[in-house]
């Protein structure tokens, strides 16, 4: 009888310690990370899958709700993936506020999500963190 109170106390705690923390850890290509000093960016890395290429960055969420700003980091991606392999191909960018670490690796809360960009349909579509624009959208650069 202790031994079982004493694992749901520790059951208990477990869940109250780490609730509400719902995090994204993707298994992000070796070498696939940079920071930008001019833009004031982090490219965090690149996830590939068969059917997705994502790159996770992390940048100040304030700038980020800006169209102007968030287009010029977008733009600086493309061409610095374009200076390395040629034709940037990637499906997604999504932007947070802050990177945690998760048994050692990278982990994106999923309440800094501040907005993702899709090349397809040259859009950014915002997330949670973006608060008041949250569901709402901005046309992507212009090539």
């Amino acid at each position: 009888m202790k031994n079982t109170l004493l694992f749901f106390a520790f059951t208990v705690i477990s869940f109250a310690t780490y609730s509400g923390d719902e995090f994204r850890v993707p298994n992000l290509l070796p070498g696939s990370e940079y920071e930008s000093a001019e833009l004031n960016y982090r490219v965090v890395g690149i996830e590939q899958s068969k059917h997705a290429t994502t790159i996770f960055v992390v940048a100040n969420r304030d700038s980020l709700l800006v169209q102007i700003n968030l287009n010029h980091i977008i733009k600086d991606i493309i061409v610095r993936l374009r200076n390395q392999k040629g034709k940037p191909e990637f499906t997604e960018i999504w932007f947070y506020s802050s990177v945690k670490e998760q048994l050692g690796a990278p982990a994106f809360l999923i309440t800094e999500h501040v907005a993702v960009y899709r090349p397809e349909v040259n859009r950014s579509y915002f997330g949670v963190a973006a608060k008041q624009l949250y569901g709402g959208w901005a046309y992507g650069p212009g090539e």
